[in-house]
């Protein structure tokens, strides 16, 4: 007895149908907002990382007998001899108690109290060897002069991003372990139901993989269908959400490289989805109709 034939034998399981298209579709859709949001953040903090890197600063600590401010100056012109500065800044005084007030809990400073002047660079690459030698090249003409290059920052930014990256993976993975014991459970409770139809189709012939390949066919076009409508709700969720939070469409923020690699990614997600809907249930309907057999 072929899989086609034996496939006219089963009974209908519309209610397994359903289940099932309600379990792929939520595996589906979480994973696709988990990994979309994953994505997104990474890039944030890879944007980050590279605002940072791509700047330093030059302190220029109060010394008695010198003005601050003309020794800033100086520095600034240095600065800007050196091949790998774009652009040298001095922070004015309004700038400098702006960056304080974040930190301090006071509502303005006395203006009387003179404050370290602050160079703000903008480099053209992140190149230690380099700074390294801005610094010394400095320090030979202008003394209390500290390079800071964020390098705290950037160590907690790349933290954050492991941990985030860690989050996602955990995430997806508890989705599909979920995913794949519900489909496990509903697929071995089907078989169980219809275990008197199962053994008349032994009876005439039909063998264990017929019916499993008959019980694919059940599985595949739910799975499909989940799969492709909740990867369209997780990208009309995305939409939603940049019109309301960002006031225009998603595409409108992401690059022409960034939409082919979310696009990819977002392609992806069913595809896995449908494997392990049906790896599940091949795993779960050999098993189940082999110990059939044997009672």
């Amino acid at each position: 007895m072929g899989g086609m034939r034996t496939g006219r034998w089963l009974p209908s399981t519309r209610a397994s149908s359903v289940s099932l298209f309600i379990v792929v579709g939520a595996m589906c859709y979480l994973a696709a907002i988990t990994l979309g949001a994953s994505l997104a953040s990474l890039h944030v903090a890879d944007n980050w990382t590279r605002e940072i890197s791509s700047r330093a600063s030059l302190r220029i600590d109060v010394l008695s007998g010198r003005d601050t401010r003309d020794t800033a100056e100086r520095v600034v012109e240095i600065a800007m001899q050196d091949d790998n500065v774009l652009e040298a800044t001095l922070l004015s005084r309004e700038e400098l108690d702006a960056l304080l007030m974040t930190w301090l809990d006071v509502e303005e400073l006395d203006g009387e109290l003179e404050l370290p002047a602050i160079v703000d660079l903008r480099l053209h690459s992140f190149d230690e060897q380099a700074l390294s030698r801005l610094s010394q090249n400095i320090a030979r003409q202008i003394p209390g002069v500290v390079l800071e290059t964020h390098g705290a920052w950037r160590e907690r930014v790349a933290q954050t991003r492991r941990q985030m990256l860690a989050v996602a993976l955990a995430t997806l993975s508890l989705v599909a372990a979920i995913a794949a014991a519900v489909i496990l459970l509903t697929t071995r409770a089907a078989l169980v139901g219809n275990r008197s139809v199962i053994e008349l189709l032994h009876l005439l012939g039909a063998r264990d993989g017929d019916i499993a390949r008959a019980g694919y066919a059940r599985i595949l076009a739910p799975s499909i269908c989940a799969s492709v409508a909740a990867a369209v709700l997780a990208l009309a969720t995305f939409e939603l959400l940049a019109r309301v939070y960002m006031g225009n469409s998603l595409i409108e923020h992401v690059t022409d490289r960034q939409a082919y690699i979310y696009a990819g990614w977002l392609a992806a997600v069913p595809l896995a989805c449908i494997a392990i809907a049906m790896i599940s249930a091949r795993i779960i309907l050999m098993r189940s109709l082999a110990r059939l057999s044997r009672t």
